[in-house]
């Protein structure tokens, strides 16, 4: 599987942590790709972690915070942060 397949909105909540936190090494990923070649699985798995970077920045790191602090509000969060999907 690659990072965010099966595991979007922990992975989303990873990255929010990590840049919150000031983290800024590397980041790693144990995937396993049974259709595609390992460049691919890579480069798949580099865009994925890219596009939920982006999405963060989209949403904005403040909001983030303030949607996260809201304990229990999960289908308000859900709605906030999916606005824009489709």
């Amino acid at each position: 599987m690659l990072s965010g397949a099966s595991h979007f909105w922990e992975w989303l909540e990873l990255l929010h942590t990590l840049r919150r936190v000031g983290y800024d090494g590397w980041l790693g990923a144990d995937v396993s790709p049974k259709q595609m070649s390992p460049s691919e699985a890579y480069s798949t798995n580099f865009l994925m972690i890219e596009r939920m970077t982006a999405f963060l920045d989209r949403v904005g790191m403040d909001r983030i915070t303030e949607l996260v602090a809201r304990d229990g509000a999960t289908a308000e969060t859900f709605t906030e942060l999916t606005k824009g999907m489709g």
